[in-house]
């Protein structure tokens, strides 16, 4: 039986994302979704692609949302989502950090989402951005900024600092609320 929910983790650049997903995918039947991604930078956590692949999937309507940002398009896509829900009956992760991306899966892919908000402090995600090397910490705290400025606190079922909480018990949380929604 294919899985009919999912989670959606919107948060701003160091807020955690990575780290909780890990922890999900020890405690139960998570997978990370990849976004597609086309462009320069940072490979891991994404499936690169290429402009013509992107073509072909917008030409062919899997596109479900589509953003542009460090110079590159990340892409959640219909193919991707039904390989996790449908053929590995997966709960799929999506790392997302735009409110449009929300509203966008949620009618696009209709699931029963869980939508969870993740931040830590400004200083705490310059820290980690800096411990892990980010070539772009100025522009990836301009787009924390950003993130967390849209933010509608009624699009969430959970709003957690990950500053304030370990790992595990944020995802514990998160499987909770996950498993709990109707």
């Amino acid at each position: 039986m294919a899985s009919s929910r999912g989670v959606l983790l919107y948060g701003p650049p160091a807020a955690g994302k990575d780290t909780i997903t890990e922890q999900l995918i020890t405690i139960g039947p998570y997978t990370h979704f990849q976004r597609l991604k086309v462009g320069p930078g940072r490979t891991s956590g994404y499936r690169m692609g290429t402009i013509e692949q992107l073509t072909s999937l917008r030409e062919r309507g899997q596109v479900i949302y589509e953003n542009q940002r460090y110079d590159s398009a990340y892409v959640v896509d219909r193919g991707e989502l039904d390989s996790i829900v449908r053929e590995h009956e997966q709960v799929p992760v999506l790392h997302i950090g735009q409110v449009d991306a929300i509203h966008a899966i949620r009618r696009g892919y209709p699931l029963i989402w869980t939508v969870v908000m993740v931040f830590c402090p400004r200083e705490e995600a310059e820290k980690r951005l800096v411990e892990r090397n980010d070539a772009r910490v100025d522009e990836r705290l301009s787009v924390w900024d950003e993130t967390l400025a849209e933010a509608d606190l009624a699009l969430f079922d959970l709003v957690v600092n990950t500053g304030a909480f370990e790992p595990a018990h944020v995802a514990t949380a998160i499987d909770w609320c996950q498993r709990h929604r109707q």
